[in-house]
């Protein structure tokens, strides 16, 4: 009995949550890891936070790329008419060019795109998947990977604010 209790306290601390939420970049998340700032991926207007999860060595990263310059003087009808759809073709080419397998899709009431890819490293097959959208002027892309296959629920637990 005491072996069986022991069992089940470590499955629930090893599956806990972490909720946090990004007021500056406007959205919240919640994974099996404390995401923190990444300097070494963030540069300009692109930000980036990032995490390990050491329960199931999956990996997390949220770049946010502000474009409040690049969308000034636009309204949000041209925004949405125009320089969304544009802006998600040139990703989608930037995909194809690097062999990415994608899929658009709407994310959280957003045309998003979905893309996914497996790369050996260190003689460990890794799964990569990834959903790029735009809202309140900004381009989110949450990434995560994984020594195993990933589940789009993953990125039930992001929300944009």
């Amino acid at each position: 009995m005491k072996n069986i209790f022991l069992i089940l306290l470590l499955i629930h601390f090893s599956n806990v949550s972490i909720s946090q939420e990004f007021k500056s970049e406007k959205f919240y998340i919640n994974c099996g890891c404390k995401i923190k700032y990444d300097a070494v991926n963030s540069s300009g207007t692109s930000i980036s936070y990032s995490c390990l999860n050491y329960t199931d060595k999956s990996s997390y990263r949220i770049t946010v790329e502000n474009m409040e310059k690049n969308t000034e003087g636009i309204s949000n009808n041209e925004l949405n008419k125009i320089f969304i759809p544009a802006y998600l073709n040139r990703y989608i080419e930037n995909l194809k060019k690097n062999g990415f397998k994608y899929q658009e899709i709407t994310f959280k009431g957003k045309k998003a795109i979905k893309y996914h890819s497996s790369t050996m490293i260190n003689s460990q097959n890794v799964f990569i998947k990834a959903i790029t959208l735009f809202a309140n002027r900004r381009s989110y892309t949450i990434t995560v990977t994984s020594p195993y296959t990933i589940s789009d629920s993953v990125f039930n637990n992001f929300k944009i604010l």
